[in-house]
């Protein structure tokens, strides 16, 4: 159910959350006081729900360009898009390894 969870767009927003949650874990608690404040100027005081909606809003907005300029740089780099050819010519892990016998009972 991966696949097909990926193509919605519920899916794709969660995976892209989920990308930036640590950022979001990072900066939250330095903006608590600033995100209260916004979030009071902008709404009357006994809208709980929608005051709890963009705090939420305004945390994440504020993890995204933390995100890419503090955290997606230093990020390591993908091996999916390698080719098979570059990893077994230089990759040290490409050395055969000499073939052993699997343990018997005997063996113990």
């Amino acid at each position: 159910l991966n696949e097909p969870f990926k193509r919605l767009l519920l899916g794709r927003m969660l995976m892209s959350l989920g990308a930036i949650s640590y950022s979001l874990y990072l900066i939250h608690q330095c903006n608590l006081r600033f995100v209260g404040s916004i979030t009071a100027f902008l709404l009357p005081a006994n809208w709980t729900w929608p005051s709890i909606v963009l705090q939420i809003s305004i945390h994440i907005l504020l993890a995204i360009p933390f995100y890419l300029l503090c955290e997606r740089p230093f990020l390591n780099k993908s091996l999916v898009g390698e080719s098979a050819s570059s990893n077994s010519t230089t990759a040290p892990s490409s050395i055969p390894r000499p073939a052993t016998a699997p343990m018997s009972e005997a063996a113990i």
